[in-house]
């Protein structure tokens, strides 16, 4: 069969990104001119629409409607659907085939930044299809995309991957119409950035001194929910666990560089007490701090 004269291939090729819960596979990107399809069809991929000039006739889930110019269109994959020219001026549409999954938050990443992304990407998996005109600048990331690949400069294939991301993005922002959630904006700005970063500071400066949570609440002068909720939400860990991977990290710099003994060395850490330090190493570690120092000393000497 012989490619149809109306479908320009822009990306053919698969890329993928990841995101923070999500991994997106992107089969190809492609600029249609004019076509009709008469027929109702179906792809085993999901589908990114955006109409640059014209207008289309949508036919979907019973649903019949015109896509006009800055208009956005999702379809889940599987979904039938008719989309044909309509008007008298011949459409172009940029075309976005590509596969999505979606996956639990397995990092230390900030529940605000998870959550947030988490909302855009639902309607993806749960919706047939999507329709919305866009609100955060779709256009100008494909102006960008066909830009790049244009000039085959070096270094622009990492460029439409990103713009690819960002056309992403956009689309879902505009899909959505989600109010911005507050703890967001806090998280990456303002006095709830510079909270957490004066607790993280206070606690590199201080951590070999016995700390907790209610020393260091006190010091600042928070409570201690308040500087617990402000490290879980911009680390994603807790105040114990932040303590004792600053702790264990300086623990190992000891073992590797001073013959000290493990009292020592656990002292000058800041745990309570040698057995504390012990029982959080080996589990940490999956070895004991004396088999820690041996192993490290043992393959310096192979590697010398």
């Amino acid at each position: 069969m012989d490619p149809n004269p109306n479908i320009q291939y822009l990306c053919s090729y698969v890329t993928e990104f990841s995101w923070l819960t999500a991994d997106i596979s992107i089969l190809n990107f492609a600029s249609m001119g004019d076509f009709l399809i008469n027929l109702p069809h179906e792809h085993p991929f999901r589908e990114l629409l955006y109409l640059e000039s014209g207008t289309l006739q949508v036919q979907i889930c019973g649903d019949t409607f015109e896509m006009q110019k800055g208009d956005l269109l999702y379809i889940n994959s599987q979904i039938p659907h008719i989309v044909s020219s309509a008007g008298d001026d011949p459409p172009i549409t940029y075309n976005t085939s590509f596969l999505l999954s979606h996956r639990a938050n397995i990092e230390k990443i900030p529940s605000a930044w998870t959550d947030d992304e988490t909302s855009l990407i639902r309607p993806l998996l749960d919706q047939d299809y999507l329709y919305a005109h866009d609100t955060a600048a779709c256009g100008e990331q494909i102006q960008a995309i066909k830009e790049a690949i244009a000039l085959h400069r070096r270094g622009d294939f990492v460029r439409v991957r990103n713009h690819i991301s960002n056309l992403f993005i956009g689309a879902l922002q505009s899909f959505t119409r989600l109010a911005p959630d507050p703890r967001y904006h806090e998280t990456i700005t303002g006095e709830y950035s510079y909270n957490a970063s004066k607790i993280l500071l206070y606690l590199h400066e201080h951590f070999t001194e016995g700390l907790t949570l209610a020393s260091v609440a006190e010091a600042l002068h928070y409570s201690p929910r308040q500087c617990q909720r402000l490290i879980q939400e911009s680390m994603g860990i807790s105040f114990s666990e932040l303590l004792q991977d600053l702790q264990l990290s300086y623990a190992k710099t000891l073992l590797r560089t001073t013959d000290e003994s493990l009292e020592t060395v656990s002292e000058r850490s800041g745990f309570s007490n040698s057995r504390n330090f012990y029982h959080h190493f080996k589990q940490h570690e999956s070895v004991s701090p004396s088999q820690y120092r041996k192993l490290y000393r043992l393959r310096n000497c192979t590697e010398a």
